[in-house]
Parts: C-alpha cells; sequence; structure tokens
C-alpha cells in the first residue's frame, strides 16, 4: 500500500498485468482456442493431423514427446490454408491453438494473428474461426478462448513472425 498523503492507503498496482480472461464463449480480440479433453494425447494429436491435412493445410512440424503440431505456410497461396500457420501444443490437460495468417505484399507477406473480431469476413476472424474448426475436431473437447500478448506486428519479418507463440 502507499499513502496518499491524506492518510488514506491505496492499493499498488504492478506496472504491466497479463489478461487474465479466459471465457466460455469467444470475445473481443480472443486469439487463443483452449481444448480440454479426456482424450489420450497420441489420439488427439493424430486426430488433429488428420485434420489439418484434410482441411488442405501441409504439416511443418510434429512432435509427440511435446505435444506439437504445426502447419506450414506457402506463398503464393491461393486459398486459406496455404496463407495460414495453425500451431496447437498440450498445455497440463489443455491443448492450446493459434493461427496466423498471412497477407502476400510485394513478392513476400505480413503476418498477423487470427483472432475473434467483430466482422465475419475480416481476415482476422476467418482464420480465427478456422482455428477454431481444427480445436472442434479434438475429440471430446470443451472450448474456452483467451488473449496471448502477440509479439509481432506488420515491420516483423515473416519468418521471424511465423515462429512466433503466444
Amino acid at each position: 500500500m502507499i499513502g496518499s498523503g491524506l492518510g488514506v492507503a491505496r492499493p499498488v498496482r504492478p506496472f504491466y498485468q497479463p489478461n487474465p480472461t479466459i471465457s466460455d464463449q469467444p470475445f473481443s480480440r480472443a486469439n487463443i482456442v483452449l481444448a480440454r479433453t479426456t482424450a489420450p494425447p497420441d489420439s488427439v494429436l493424430d486426430c488433429l493431423v488428420h485434420h489439418l491435412q484434410r482441411e488442405g493445410f501441409s504439416l511443418d512440424t510434429m512432435d509427440r514427446a511435446l505435444g506439437l503440431v504445426t502447419t506450414k505456410v506457402e506463398l503464393p497461396a491461393a486459398y486459406l490454408p496455404g496463407d495460414m500457420k495453425i500451431r496447437a501444443i498440450r498445455v497440463g490437460s489443455d491443448w492450446k491453438l493459434t493461427g496466423t495468417y498471412v497477407i502476400e505484399a510485394y513478392g513476400s507477406g505480413v503476418a498477423y494473428p487470427a483472432e475473434f473480431r467483430s466482422i465475419e469476413m475480416m481476415p482476422a476472424k476467418t482464420a480465427f474461426r478456422m482455428v477454431e474448426k481444427v480445436a472442434r475436431a479434438i475429440p471430446r473437447a470443451t472450448l474456452r478462448y483467451a488473449r496471448g500478448n502477440v509479439r509481432f506486428g506488420v515491420m516483423t519479418k515473416l519468418d521471424v513472425a511465423l515462429k512466433s507463440t503466444w
């Protein structure tokens, strides 16, 4: 507590407070889908891989020990799976899914996080809905939504942004 000079103490707040919001419903700017399931991790990974490949994604990484699967971005892409990276990783009893989509510009691309936004047809929300669809493919999953701190922006090199996790 810090004194205010008037004899009344006020609580000390840390300079940075992470947003601890986790909700059963998507909320504005949510960019993480958490899937809780009782299914064994190996069967979840197999299901995710099968679903991603059926949706047209190419696999970039698969690590059974870590419980990790990521998709590859292929530019130029003619459709959403080619210009989007999805990452699913086991975190405790949950699976954390995030997405990054790329908009082609000047022969390269600019990466943005898949986020729940107000307008359904925006690229951020379209990509978020794809991440959500992948999460729904996890057997017996209950979905929740969260917001992670994205550490890349328009000026970040594409390869760095695609490696970024949040």
